[in-house]
């Protein structure tokens, strides 16, 4: 029995709000159509000029990065640095066991040393042979000395020069070896070939290097300026050009607007997506950007004359891939909707392009709840 009246008296109440709210609407709509339309916001457009862009989004990039790796097989005997330290070009990283190198650098010295001993050698005895041929071609005039005695000085003097010849072979060779040890003894010490920041470090203390096939000691990256590499569809690629002026946004940062600048445009449309590839340059002068960084860009194009600008909640039935939408001109009480076509947006106002006129009056509020050719009412 209690349950019972407990489910009548929600009845009841149900009932007696739903009269409320029926009267509330009644209300409404009378209110509405007091004045003999239907409330609505407009506002009177004005062409304007205004700096015209092209979006884009992508992800920052470092401009120059380095892997480092041994070009001398041998295990790690030090290491100088640890992670995300910053290096200079040049600095030492790491280094490399070079005994062996070593050793074989110093024979190769050596043996580049007894060659000059060799040649000083063959040089005294080229010296005496010529001194002694020209002491046999005068006894030979004077007739004191055989036609023998002169041919014997003459292979003398030969055999001098093939010595000294000899001898000077041999220093070349010994000092292409030095010059070879030396250079495979210098690049067991590992040095930064940039200036950057240590992002990775796969060196250790007693690993193998060099080899075949061997992974990165080090990763370095530049932090000093990015890249952000794009693709803008054709039909946005009119005024962009290198030099353009870039300004974006990351996910870091939102707030922060960061400027940078167009460096290359490639002159090969994709033939897939029908788009071309921009590469932005971007310096890190405040040191905050990261390679990986999403980026929402706009590329800026210049200047654009006569446009008309609307709040978004005018704008209906909106195709962006088509660059159509349909808004209310409300002439002589009247609205009227209108096809428009749509550019881009700027700071929440939607270009239109096309289809209005300089002191239209369009419905910037209450669009949806009017149809066309309802009389309406601009609100105050």
């Amino acid at each position: 029995m209690k349950k019972k009246l407990i489910y009548i008296a929600t009845a009841v109440v149900v009932v007696a709000v739903i009269a409320f709210l029926s009267g509330r609407k009644q209300e409404k709509v009378q209110e509405v159509n007091a004045d003999g339309g239907i409330a609505v916001e407009t506002s009177v457009v004005k062409a304007q000029t205004v700096e015209s862009y092209v979006d884009a989004t992508g992800n920052l990039t470092a401009k120059y990065s380095a892997e480092v790796r041994s070009e001398v097989s041998g295990k790690v005997r030090e290491v100088y640095v640890k992670d995300w330290v910053k290096v200079r070009k040049g600095e030492l990283l790491a280094r490399i066991d070079s005994d062996e190198i070593a050793a074989t650098a110093a024979r190769a010295k050596a043996a580049a040393e007894n060659a000059r001993a060799a040649y000083l050698e063959a040089q005294t005895y080229l010296n005496r042979a010529d001194r002694e041929l020209a002491r046999m071609q005068n006894l030979k005039q004077a007739g004191l000395a055989t036609q023998q005695q002169l041919d014997d000085a003459n292979t003398d003097m030969a055999a001098a020069r093939a010595r000294v010849a000899s001898a000077q072979a041999q220093i070349a060779a010994a000092q292409e070896d030095y010059r070879q040890a030396s250079i495979r003894l210098a690049k067991a010490e590992i040095t930064a070939p940039i200036s950057g920041t240590i992002a990775t470090r796969n060196a250790n203390v007693g690993d193998m290097a060099g080899g075949d096939n061997s992974s990165a000691l080090f990763s370095i990256i530049d932090e000093s300026i990015y890249d952000l590499n794009v693709s803008i569809p054709t039909v946005d690629i009119a005024g962009v050009g290198v030099g353009s002026r870039v300004e974006f946004t990351v996910d870091a940062f939102p707030e922060k607007v960061i400027e940078g600048k167009v460096a290359h445009v490639n002159p090969q449309v994709d033939a897939a997506d029908r788009s071309v590839k921009v590469n932005i340059e971007v310096r890190n002068d405040e040191n905050i950007l990261k390679s990986g960084f999403f980026v929402k860009a706009k590329i800026f194009t210049g200047e654009k004359r006569n446009v008309f600008l609307l709040p978004q909640s005018a704008i209906l039935g909106n195709d962006n891939a088509a660059r159509k939408a349909k808004v209310y001109v409300v002439k002589d009480g009247t609205a009227h909707l209108t096809n428009v076509a749509v550019g881009h947006v700027y700071n929440g106002m939607v270009e239109i392009t096309g289809g209005l006129k300089d002191g239209d009056n369009i419905v910037t509020r209450g669009g949806f709840t009017i149809k066309d050719g309802d009389v309406v009412s601009v609100g105050k």
